[in-house]
């Protein structure tokens, strides 16, 4: 039996990690959820780390980000990158950026 799990996800990864957050976790971490805002009535259990690239074609994440604000166990992250910061295999990867919010997550799972 693990003590600790941990979960993250990316684009629909980080919709189905949001989902997990009323479960028995240790905390999710989620990147470019878009489609969390279809799950808004989700109140998470543990603690649940959202981040969002603040340019995204899709979706406007500043409204979603209102209203997760308002949610216990909810932390939020507007990282001015493009979508897909986080992926070294992207136009849009950022080093700086993906070492600082990796090194965030490696701060809330204290390794």
């Amino acid at each position: 039996m693990y003590e600790d799990i941990y979960i993250v996800g990316f684009s629909i990864d980080a919709t189905l990690a949001w989902l997990c957050s009323e479960k028995s976790v240790s905390a999710v971490f989620v990147f470019y959820g878009s489609r969390i805002r279809q799950y808004l009535h989700i109140r998470p259990k543990v603690p649940t780390v959202v981040y969002f690239a603040e340019k995204e074609i899709s979706f406007n994440p500043q409204i979603i980000l209102v209203q997760l604000q308002q949610k216990n166990q909810v932390y939020t992250h507007l990282v001015n990158k493009s979508h897909g910061y986080m992926n070294p295999f992207d136009k849009n990867f950022d080093k700086l950026a993906a070492d600082k919010s990796t090194n965030e997550i490696f701060t809330w799972i204290k390794l």
